[in-house]
């Protein structure tokens, strides 16, 4: 169970670790210091 929990600790680490990446991105983009090139696009929610 322990180590369960340690897998599942270390992956929502991972994943908030890439969401600060993704915020900061889309804050500059939105700021107007980076623009979006037409092959890139968000992926959908």
């Amino acid at each position: 169970m322990k180590e369960c929990l340690e897998d599942f600790a270390s992956v929502q680490e991972r994943r908030a670790y890439i969401q600060g990446y993704v915020d900061c991105v889309q804050v500059l983009l939105h700021m107007g210091l980076l623009r979006e090139t037409e092959g890139l696009k968000w992926p959908e929610n």
